[in-house]
């Protein structure tokens, strides 16, 4: 809830603050047995649709800017995506971003508010923001977290052999816990089915679950692809 209470603060949305309040309060009764888990789990989705109704009140060319690097990881390098976002005014609308509090500077770098804001942007996403979204990576250093970036912007665009490629390589390079382990294996969850080399797919699924420690679902890929070759 502290993420709304930050992104209503620089909307000014009082109705939010109110309901963030009165969830707080039902929350504690639910926690007491004295509330219904059901009217509980219908709060967020009502935040939601009231602050993505306000981002209609922003200038449509700010708008479409924030909707285009929403769809990208954070912190977003600013001189790589100057380059690529320059055909939406990148230099003047990081600005009016930065001053509204919707991006925050990092000197070099800048990310979302936070993490449920930037979500809100990218659930307007359109195959020209993962287009782009290709380029940023492709221009970006080749290690295991823009790989990573790469097959997933590639399968959102169905360019499956790419996703794929970029998909084994990211986790090929992963030997202990990393940031990006989730990230693959609900890519490759998708590329099963949409590659030839679906064995190398299901091995892989199975190397980046042990590296969770999830060993059942890890031993599960494991024997798929050990069926199939017996």
């Amino acid at each position: 809830m502290k993420d709304y209470l930050e992104i209503a603060e620089i909307f000014g949305l009082d109705d939010v603050v109110e309901i963030v309040k009165d969830a707080e309060e039902k929350i504690k009764r639910l926690i007491d047995g004295d509330y219904d888990e059901m009217d509980v789990l219908k709060i967020e989705p009502k935040l939601r649709e009231i602050v993505k109704r306000s981002f209609e009140d922003l200038d449509e060319n700010l708008f479409n800017f924030l909707k285009a690097i929403a769809v990208l990881d954070t912190p977003i390098n600013v001189e790589i995506a100057r380059r690529v976002y320059q055909d939406l005014d990148f230099d003047k609308n990081l600005e009016r971003a930065v001053s509204m509090g919707i991006l925050r500077d990092h000197g070099g770098f800048v990310t979302f508010l936070n993490d449920t804001l930037r979500g809100l942007f990218e659930e307007f996403e359109e195959k020209r923001h993962h287009e782009l979204a290709v380029k940023y990576y492709e221009s970006l250093p080749d290690d295991i977290e823009s790989l990573a970036e790469l097959s997933y912007h590639n399968l959102k665009l169905g360019k499956y052999e790419e996703s794929f490629k970029a998909f084994l390589d990211s986790a090929n390079r992963i030997y202990g816990k990393h940031r990006c382990v989730e990230k693959l294996i609900a890519v490759g969850e998708k590329l099963i089915d949409k590659v030839e080399e679906k064995d190398r797919v299901l091995g892989t699924l199975g190397n980046l679950n042990f590296v969770l420690k999830k060993y059942r679902e890890a031993e599960r890929y494991y024997k798929i692809v050990l069926d199939a070759y017996t």
